[in-house]
């Protein structure tokens, strides 16, 4: 990139990026915590716990939401 900087740039981790306790740094923000929240809501079950555990995220379809999650919280 050349020029000057016209903005922010928002930069979320890949999906293969989620880790067991990734979320937990972001807890005690509570915007963090909103999404966290919104999104075991969305998932259907409480996404710290499910994602504290790593055999859960050998499952291909909980490990890439969990990286998004991570960004979103903390961008909030």
């Amino acid at each position: 990139m050349t020029g000057p900087r016209t903005g922010a740039a928002v930069v979320l981790p890949g999906e293969w990026t989620a880790r067991p306790g990734a979320l937990e740094a972001w807890l005690p923000d509570p915007a963090a915590r909103d999404v966290v929240a919104e999104a075991s809501d969305v998932l259907g079950h409480d996404v710290v716990a499910w994602w504290g555990d790593p055999l859960n995220l050998h499952d291909p379809g909980g490990r890439p939401p969990g990286g998004v999650v991570i960004g979103i919280a903390g961008c909030r």
